[in-house]
């Protein structure tokens, strides 16, 4: 038969996935459009099944002719300079290979929109021609449902994927679209059941409209889920994840399950000290051995964990790289980066600080990278990095020199800092200050140091005593920096538990009880220090790259597991944002300031602290004179949804939907009822499995104990003073054939020979679908769920324990 109603619902079902892909995807940055080569293959996987069908072509055929049709569209996707006019060739596959393999990556570890890799594209266009068979195989088969439900299935699941909040109206379509496809189903099978048997009692034929109570059923849910979505929508939180359920890694729309985390990573990596080399980097212009390599900076501290919130990258081509505000002011030395990926899958690229030019090994890697203009990194937004990816880039690296300390070590009245001032008193000899360096102010100081409201008075306590009697920001951080490296009061241990983070900063740093104090690795000093800064004024952030990686020649360098690191850079007004790791590990802390300034110097300003005159005493306890701690008081900026979150696990104090102790009972509740009701429904679907399976093994009874059953199910028991022959006759003549042959078995004595069981089977299957036409929807349904069955089991046994007394 000709389903019309279905075959518009099953098209708008694919439209609908379609559109629900297009939040998943970014545009092609080159070659033909993912939107062409999706809509492509629909089309083909519809025209050719249609085509086969019509020429009544075995199911085989049909399958085998959408298999090669579909393996040179794979071939003109990835590959068709590798092509044979059409025909894959091996090296087709060996591409393939790879595309796919970087396609597996992207889903695994990007967060949507994501790039349209080829290889993604061909998984893609793989779903949507299976789509476009589906609906063309299974109306012509008179499989409606598979037509129909498979493309919204998939709508949803792609709706699933995308975690951005909905519009209303985006609401709206996509309820209208699952309420049409169900009506169209309905009204094209009641077409079907025209003419066909009906009850004996029937006045009237079937309607071939929806009857009131699925337009009903219809509209109440459509209204019950816009309203569902009005009153809790707002509560969900906005990446998805409520408070049992966080992200193994970024979530901000540039990355997602990133390889190198500060949370998580870091510590898998310098714990395990493997040599599993990530990148190899060809370095012209710098010594190697001093080269860091950026990935992302994070400047949000929330939640116990750092991440980032600004992340704002643009494409290459656009001016500025870097906004002037955030560019390193000082002397710099050009260096370029030949980097090819051996073992890194993350969306942010390694690269020197601080970069200023970059191109990839392909058209499509270039135009995919983009460029975060507070820091400078690289990202490949929707995208991870793979194996054999190649790329340059051009960077300005710090140079500190004898002119950078000489403006460094004094203030901005061209007087020395109080740090160095004591340092020439002592006979130590500082570089004369040639020309005054303007003093650059810092855009919105307040979000560079911002503080959660719970940090805890240990934090700020602690670095105004290390920092008591300076006056600018960069001796601050070279006290802290040296703090942490040089004081003795921290140990670098990665066995710190795992679980064990630095959410609790103050007890970290103060509480005698803790058996961590003071131990860690990377992780817990970046954050310490950083808190620390922001405590007293300076603004930080957290770095998150690699060290140096080994030297495999005078140029190239080859970087490890054991890379991995997180360090510090702080707003110096002199020059912009400096480096300073406070890592307590000989030979692998990154270099910074701290080391070329002292080599210069030929001593460490550190050894001078004691000779700073003290202004103000502030005891560990937070009494005394000391520095206003009004600051952690008062509302904190709400946390921004796009907030990238640092290590999988708990994550407590995580935004979620919060739900007060009745509601929660009610919930639980509702829920047990629900389960008590599906049992209902599973019993029977579990009976009537059971009884097809005896039926087809030749037990004919199991046919009419079937019905029976569903007729007791939906209001009209069958009489057991009657044969099945009088109560099929009484009921409905369509249920006569199964009557007869359940006699001819029983009390006819006649053997199951194939004929009968096929005589059998036939009947009971006219019976079903008769059922179908006789009961209305809502009839069937309330059937379901109706405990008849066991309800009689339960009378029965009353009435043989009541007979046994």
């Amino acid at each position: 038969m000709v389903y019309r109603f279905s075959w518009i619902a099953g098209t708008a079902a694919i439209g609908l996935a379609f559109w629900e892909l297009s939040s998943l995807m970014r545009d092609s940055v080159t070659g033909t459009s993912w939107q062409v080569a999706i809509l492509v293959a629909a089309l083909l996987g519809a025209g050719i099944t249609w085509t086969a069908i019509a020429y009544r072509a075995p199911a085989w055929i049909v399958v085998a002719t959408n298999l090669g049709a579909f393996i040179v569209l794979t071939g003109l996707i990835v590959a068709p300079e590798t092509l044979l006019v059409v025909i894959p060739t091996g090296d087709t596959w060996v591409v393939l290979v790879d595309e796919l393999r970087r396609a597996l990556d992207i889903i695994q570890h990007s967060v949507e929109p994501v790039h349209p890799a080829p290889g993604l594209v061909v998984l893609i266009s793989l779903l949507f021609w299976t789509l476009g068979f589906l609906i063309t195989a299974g109306l012509l088969n008179d499989r409606p449902f598979v037509a129909v439900l498979t493309p919204l299935i998939v709508a949803v699941q792609f709706s699933i994927i995308d975690r951005k909040p909905k519009s209303l109206a985006h609401l709206t379509v996509f309820i209208l679209a699952v309420a049409f496809s169900l009506v169209a189903i309905r009204a094209d099978e009641r077409d079907r059941g025209t003419g066909r048997l009906q009850r004996v009692n029937a006045t009237r034929p079937p309607s071939r409209r929806p009857t009131p109570a699925i337009g009903v059923l219809m509209a109440g849910t459509i209204v019950a889920g816009l309203i569902a979505v009005g009153l809790v929508g707002d509560a969900v939180p906005g990446d998805g994840f409520v408070t049992w359920r966080s992200p193994s890694g970024y979530s901000d729309g540039y990355s997602g399950s990133a390889s190198y985390n500060p949370f998580v990573d870091i510590r898998a990596g310098l714990v395990s000290q493997t040599d599993n080399p990530l990148f190899t980097a060809d370095i012209e212009g710098a010594d190697p051995s001093t080269v860091l390599f950026r990935t992302v900076t994070l400047d949000v501290y929330r939640n116990g964990k750092w991440g980032t919130d600004r992340v704002h990258s643009f494409p290459l081509y656009e001016e500025p790289w870097i906004e002037p505000a955030h560019r390193y002011r000082g002397e710099t030395s050009s260096v370029v980066a030949d980097i090819k990926i051996q073992n890194l899958t993350q969306p942010w690229l390694p690269a020197p600080s601080t970069p200023t030019a970059a191109v990839a090994g392909t058209e499509d890697d270039t135009r995919s990278m983009e460029v975060r203009r507070l820091d400078g990194a690289l990202s490949l937004p929707g995208s991870v990095t793979y194996v054999g990816m190649e790329y340059s880039v051009l960077a300005e690296v710090p140079k500190y020199t004898a002119r950078t300390l000489a403006e460094l070590a004094r203030t901005e009245t061209g007087e020395l800092s109080p740090l160095f001032k004591a340092a020439v008193e002592d006979g130590r000899s500082i570089p004369d200050r040639s020309t005054s360096v303007e003093q650059a102010e810092l855009e919105n100081v307040e979000f560079w140091t911002e503080l959660p409201d719970d940090l805890g008075l240990g934090v700020n306590v602690q670095a105004a005593r290390r920092t008591r009697g300076l006056t600018t920001n960069f001796e601050k951080a070279w006290a802290l920096e040296s703090y942490f490296r040089l004081s003795g009061d921290f140990t670098y241990n990665t066995d710190v538990p795992a679980q064990y983070t630095t959410g609790d900063v103050s007890d970290w740093l103060t509480d005698t009880q803790n058996p961590y104090l003071r131990n860690g690795y990377c992780e817990q000093f970046a954050t310490a220090m950083a808190l620390m800064g922001r405590s007293i004024g300076v603004p930080s952030r957290v770095v998150l790259g690699f060290t140096p990686g080994d030297a495999l020649n005078s140029t190239l360098v080859q970087v490890k597991d054991k890379n991995a690191h997180a360090w510090v850079e702080m707003w110096i007004p002199a020059y912009g944002w400096m480096a300073f790791d406070p890592t307590p590990r000989a030979g692998y802390a990154a270099p910074t300031a701290n080391e070329s300034l002292s080599d210069i110097l030929e001593f460490s300003p550190y050894d001078y602290m004691d000779a700073i005159p003290i202004a103000e005493i502030v005891d560990d306890s937070g009494g005394g004179v000391g520095p206003d701690l009004g600051r952690f008081g008062g509302e904190r900026n709400p946390p921004d949804p796009n907030f990238i979150r640092g290590a999988g696990g708990d994550e407590e104090g995580a935004a979620g939907l919060t739900l007060p102790l009745w509601a929660t009972w009610i919930l639980r509740i509702g829920a047990a009822a629900m389960v008590l009701l599906a049992l209902s429904p599973i019993t029977k679907w579990f009976r009537r499995r059971h009884r097809i399976a005896r039926l087809k093994r030749g037990d004919i009874t199991a046919a009419w104990e079937d019905i029976t059953d569903r007729l007791a199910d939906l209001g009209e028991p069958i009489d057991a003073a009657s044969t099945p022959l009088e109560a099929a006759e009484s009921l409905d003549e369509a249920f006569i054939p199964l009557a007869q042959a359940y006699g001819e078995a029983v009390y006819g004595g006649h053997d199951s020979t194939t004929a009968v069981i096929e005589r059998a089977t036939d009947a009971h299957t006219r019976a079903v679908q008769h059922m179908a036409t006789r009961y209305s929807s809502i009839e069937r349904v309330l059937g379901a769920f109706r405990p008849t069955r066991a309800l009689e089991k339960w009378s029965e046994l009353i009435d043989r324990r009541n007979g046994n007394r």
